[in-house]
Parts: structure tokens; sequence; C-alpha cells
């Protein structure tokens, strides 16, 4: 069974102070990258210019453990401290299930792929997760809050102007943006159809942390030459590497971050649920458009998942 809710009626909570960033919207073409580089990419013909575009989601969706008096939900943000990475990314380590099971009952983390403890990686229990009092009894439902944060970056390199990135994010350029969420028991789904009116859209000019943001593509990427595409990089980093004259003149205003204003709100009984974010980033030209899907898994259960 398959449900369609606009979003604007189910989010209720307030938007994380960071991204109240009003009017803060900067559309590639004011800085002439779209124009420009659709024009480098068909003079003479397609082998003039290389282009490629990429996407990066991190979703916010907390797990949920039952217990008598309350809930403990997992704090991704704060089990991200205890890990660091040279590319910056530790997203895959903290949503492992063994991880989580080591901040609930205390232990030692280990090294996940490229994510390395911080220190020793003896951490107690409870360790990133929140206790929340709550009267309500037995199985639920209980209140669940999903958000996620999305950036692109676009590149175009011409061989006689040289080479154009950006991060730049407009409510023209993302289409089709979905949240779908599934029982995976009974394969009921919810879908959420998003408009611009639901999300924010901040950049590095009003958030230096934005600036510095490392990216590595998770969700989709397209285009002619996908190799020029920079992983594990800052954005300010990967800005750095235009062409002066080619590049933007205000390089912090193109490090961007889409997330909703308010996030979407679920009452949920026990259970395994996947949250999918989909959607079309529009690209420099047609045949960059950056189709994009990523999901992960939450769960309601009266005890974590080890496995």
């Amino acid at each position: 069974m398959k449900k369609y809710f606009r979003s604007s009626v189910l989010i209720s909570a307030m938007f994380a102070s960071a991204f109240l960033l009003g009017g803060c919207e900067k559309d590639m073409e004011q800085d002439g990258f779209a124009t420009s580089a659709i024009q480098d990419a068909k003079v003479g013909n397609t082998k003039s210019a290389q282009t490629a575009q990429s996407v990066m989601i991190n979703i916010d969706a907390q797990d949920v453990i039952v217990v008598e008096g309350g809930e403990w939900r997992y704090n991704a943000a704060v089990a991200k401290t205890y890990f660091t990475s040279k590319n910056g990314d530790v997203s895959g380590a903290v949503n492992a299930n063994a991880v989580k099971c080591i901040f609930f009952y205390g232990g030692t983390l280990s090294t996940q792929g490229n994510a390395v403890p911080v220190g020793n990686g003896v951490v107690e229990a409870g360790t990133a997760w929140d206790f929340v009092p709550s009267s309500a009894e037995g199985s639920g439902p209980r209140e669940v809050s999903i958000n996620f944060d999305l950036a692109s970056q676009a590149v175009v390199i011409n061989s006689n102007k040289g080479t154009k990135y950006n991060f730049a994010l407009s409510a023209d350029r993302v289409v089709d943006l979905t949240v779908k969420v599934v029982n995976e028991a009974t394969s009921e789904e919810i879908v959420f159809p998003i408009a611009a009116e639901d999300y924010a859209i901040a950049t590095g000019e009003e958030n230096p942390y934005l600036y510095m943001l490392p990216y590595i593509t998770n969700a989709g990427k397209a285009g002619n030459t996908l190799d020029i595409l920079k992983e594990g990089m800052t954005m300010s980093h990967v800005l750095q590497l235009n062409t002066p004259g080619f590049g933007s003149k205000n390089p912090e205003a193109e490090a961007a971050v889409l997330r909703l204003i308010e996030p979407l709100k679920l009452n949920l009984e026990n259970g395994s649920y996947r949250v999918t974010i989909s959607g079309i980033v529009r690209g420099i030209e047609a045949a960059t458009d950056a189709n994009f899907a990523v999901d992960r898994v939450f769960e309601i259960t009266g005890a974590p998942n080890c496995k």
C-alpha cells in the first residue's frame, strides 16, 4: 500500500538554526556558470568540453530503542566525533549496527573502512545515545523525525578556458525531490513529494562550516567524463582548483547545501524502516542531469540490532 502526502502538512519540528537563512538561494546562472558551461560544451563539437555532475546526500533518521519510562535515540552527530577519516566521511561507520551496539552497551570501537576510532576507541555504555523520557507504553507508536542534507558538484573543463567547479544549488535545478519511507516487514509505503517551499538552501557565505564540508558522492553521478569529479575534498579545496578568470568571483556563495526547513515527523510502530531520498539535479546541460537516490534503514525496537 502506498500513501502520498504533501510534506508541508506533516512537517512540524523547528528547522536547525544553522540553516535558517532566508533568501540564501543562489542560481548558478547568476555567476554565468550554467550559461557559459553550456556554450563551452557546444563550441565546435562535444569534445571541446568535459562535463560531470554528482550528488551527495546525508540522511538524518534516528534509531529508537523503546524501554520502560522512555526511549533511547541514537545521536549520529555525536557518534561521528569518535571517528576520523582522511576523506572526512565517517557516515558509513556510525550507521553500522555493530557500531551502534558498541555505543549502546559500551566497548571498544574498531576501524570501519576508512573511518578510524579516535584515541583508543573505548566508549562507555550509552555513548551517542540520548535518553528521552516518555509516558508511551508498549511497542508504539513512536515519533520519528527525518531530514537530510543535499549537495551537488558540477564541473566543466574547457580546452581553451580551463576548469570550473561549482556547488551552487537553486530551486529550479532540484526537481522531483521525494522522500519515501517503507516498512520493511509489510512493504507499506509513505511518499512525501518535496516542494521548493519545504526547504532552504544555505551557503558558505553565511555559514562558513559549509565551505569546509567534505564532499563524497553517494547518490548519483552523470556526465561525459566522470573521472573529473573530486571526492573526499572539502568544497573549499575543490573550488580552489578553478582556473583564475574562469571560476566564480564569489566561491563561498557556491558552497551550498539544501535541507528541509522542518523535518518530516512520523508516528511509527516498532519495526525496521527504509527511507529513500530521490530526485534529479539539473546539470549544466540536459545530458548531464544527475538522477539521484540514496537510502538508509532505521529501526524502532526494544533492543539494538547488533547484526
